[in-house]
């Protein structure tokens, strides 16, 4: 017996969103469609959005809708949420007040060129351009996962500061949706007008057309985009006659229903809704769609009503809801354990199994109601972010992501002790900063791990210190800076800036033979604490040294956390709210990490072999906002760029590596010719031992 199936156009789901949202009030009656607490938020990334309107204007399939009947005028959606909510964006004015939708903080603006793509150079061809909080003029229109260039940035919050008389002080990222229009675009339109007028004004073309024109020259006058001023008298008619058709597609395309009861859904004997987790996960458990945390933080949501209130208490500029949920059931498994056992990271089966057991989903909604938890994560979140430096916020961040096991501990610690003392949070901030430069999660783990052994068996001031310089094979000791400086500008750049040195700064022979001539240097370099000083003592020292020397090489020369907590006042200044921008997935960064010797200067025979070995330490980056990002893009020189003082404090220039910089101008073949060659070398190495001094006087809390 054949069954009707139903079918949906993007009119019908563009109305849902006035009930898909997470709540457990009564829904109004009526014929709607919601969406179940289990499922996540919206995280698609701009061009996936763009990528499905171009394929619903061109009539393409996009697949089907998972809908369940829960009573006789209510449907669960349980899978096409990503589509659906990015249907909905397309019918939303950008310069109406701003909105939530589906719980985005800042929902993405839509527009559309109404000049059609080149097919030749794109698979797209209509022209629909995502506008973000973090770009907030759009990508490029020929690849739309490419950012547009810091100068066409730059350019283009100009404009938008002369046309709206905006204060020069004010960040562009702080300026609202209604000022933005695409960029990189040649006659741009909101998309909502596209469909709005064809829904309510489609007679014919002509209507359409006049509609449409009439609307871009009384609301969209003055625009500008990188190619010319808008003049929409330019459009041409074949252009529009090509988006009709489009919208002609559109309208008649049907997204079909799967449907499934919710007796399929539900356990042998299940009487809830909670079951609902079941066939989400096996769902999503096959693809890359939803991580572990999500699963196990949508099947959490789907058997515990109090998680509503639970998971919107937090305050997530710092961590997922997922995150935190997982964590929270991590400790509630724990604290069953009254050793407070290491709980390693559920998978979201073995998560099903202990929900099996009633004692501990009581145990759970106690834990739940009651609050602890909470203010377990609250201690937790704040020990990070009371740094008496001001670390910038997206460093904290990438503290907490990075570690999540390392929270894990500091849960349990602050369990046991409800009192921290002020050496016991310094000691916690010491041991995630030093774990962020881990490069390996293993080796996080793993220091979770050690750590968690010492702190559940000890309950003393320096517990951490034990877990970092003696009981932890993982992290790298840390030479004093006195002893970095020795090693690194009066042994290490001696030896390089000789002319008949051929090995670089990183070859490890090199790095013997200077460890192996000054046995104070081996040992401040040395994990091994034995005394002896026999032959095979003196080995082990000397590998030892070694192999942490080519540890800390990598983190000094390559790893950018260190210019963040160097920059801190810059970054707090500039990218305080950074963090807003986790409610879609639009995580590039709003600066950039530009050279200060330019990445051109080293091609080909330009450049010595010695100075293309350096070209990529992160001393030779700063980090920049796009808005002050120079349009002479790498004509300006090191001694130009840091000829004013607010230059070289911004970017962490210090008089010791300044005094080399300024003697850079880009003369030819400055850095093949010996004195200029050596000043880049020393500029190097000068500014890399400045930002182990910095980071080391901040993991040590000296401000």
């Amino acid at each position: 017996m054949s069954q009707k199936v139903e079918a949906y156009n993007i009119y019908d789901i563009a109305k849902w969103q006035t009930s898909l949202r997470e709540n457990y009030d009564v829904r109004a009656q009526g014929n709607v469609v919601t969406l179940p607490t289990l499922q996540r938020g919206f995280v698609w990334k701009p061009y996936q959005i763009e990528a499905l309107w171009d394929s619903i204007l061109r009539g393409f399939p996009i697949g089907g809708l998972l809908l369940s009947q829960v009573s006789e005028f209510q449907k669960d959606l349980l899978d096409g949420q990503q589509r659906c909510t990015a249907i909905s964006l397309g019918f939303k004015d950008p310069f109406a007040p701003e909105s939530a939708i589906l719980n985005l903080k800042n929902p993405p603006a839509l527009w559309i060129d109404l000049q059609p793509l080149d097919l030749n150079n794109s698979d797209r061809l209509f022209g629909v351009r995502a506008l973000t909080v973090s770009h907030p003029w759009g990508y490029r229109l020929g690849n739309h996962k490419k950012q547009l260039p810091a100068t066409q940035m730059n350019r283009a919050w100009q404009f938008v500061k002369e046309k709206n008389n905006l204060n020069s002080e004010q960040k562009y990222t702080e300026i609202p949706m209604s000022h933005r229009t695409p960029w990189d675009c040649r006659y741009p339109i909101p998309l909502f007008v596209v469909l709005e007028k064809f829904s309510t004004e489609c007679i014919d073309f002509d209507h359409w057309k006049s509609a449409l024109i009439n609307y871009a020259n009384e609301n969209l006058k003055g625009i500008q985009t990188l190619y010319h001023e808008v003049d929409y008298s330019k459009v041409e008619d074949k252009w529009l006659e090509t988006l009709y058709e489009g919208l002609k597609l559109s309208k008649d395309l049907l997204i079909p229903e799967i449907p499934t009861s919710k007796d399929t859904l539900f356990l042998k004997g299940g009487k809830t809704r909670e079951d609902y987790a079941i066939p989400f996960v096996r769902l999503n458990s096959e693809g890359v769609r939803l991580s572990n945390e999500e699963l196990i933080y949508s099947t959490f949501k789907a058997h515990f009503k109090e998680a509503k209130t639970l998971v919107e208490s937090f305050d997530y500029q710092f961590a997922a809801p997922s995150r935190i949920v997982n964590l929270f059931v991590r400790m509630s498994i724990s604290i069953s354990d009254e050793n407070l056992k290491f709980q390693n990271e559920l998978n979201v089966s073995e998560f099903r199994i202990h929900l099996q057991n009633e004692n501990f989903k009581e145990s759970l909604r106690k834990s739940i109601q009651s609050k602890e938890h909470t203010q377990l994560f609250e201690k937790a979140f704040e020990i990070l972010k009371s740094h008496p430096a001001n670390l910038p916020a997206v460093f904290i961040k990438s503290l907490i992501s990075a570690s999540p096991d390392l929270i894990f501990v500091v849960l349990v610690y602050s369990k046991r002790n409800p009192k921290l003392s002020g050496s016991d949070t310094r000691n916690i901030r010491q041991v995630f900063i030093r774990s962020l430069l881990l490069n390996k999660s293993a080796d996080r783990k793993k220091l979770a791990r050690q750590v968690h052994k010492i702190v559940n068996n000890k309950n003393s001031n320096g517990w951490i210190f034990d877990a970092v310089n003696g009981s932890s094979d993982v992290i790298t000791p840390l030479p004093s800076t006195e002893s970095l400086k020795d090693f690194l500008i009066d042994k290490l750049l001696q030896s390089v800036l000789r002319e008949e040195t051929t090995l670089s700064y990183w070859h490890r022979d090199l790095a013997l033979k200077l460890l192996s001539e000054d046995v104070s240097l081996r040992d401040a370099f040395c994990s091994i604490k034995d005394e002896s000083e026999d032959e095979l003592a003196k080995t082990s020292k000397l590998n030892s040294a070694l192999d942490n020397w080519n540890v800390l090489r990598k983190i000094i020369f390559g790893n950018r956390q260190l210019l963040v907590i160097a920059q801190r006042k810059y970054f707090n200044s500039n990218f305080g709210e950074f963090n807003d921008f986790s409610n879609l997935q639009d995580t590039s960064r709003p600066w950039d990490w530009d050279h200060i010797y330019p990445n051109n200067k080293f091609r080909g025979e330009r450049a010595h072999k010695k100075a293309k070995n350096l070209k990529d330490c992160i001393a030779n980056f700063r980090a920049i906002s796009f808005q002050e990002n120079r349009s002479e893009g790498d004509r300006r020189s090191p001694s130009e760029r840091f000829s004013l003082e607010n230059e070289r404090a911004n970017s962490f220039v210090k008089s010791n590596d300044f005094k080399h910089w300024k003697e850079l101008s880009f003369k030819e073949d400055e850095l093949i010719e010996r004195e200029s060659l050596n000043h880049f070398m020393e500029a190097i190495f000068q500014r890399t031992y400045n930002l182990y001094l910095e980071f080391y006087e901040v993991i040590m809390e000296k401000e």
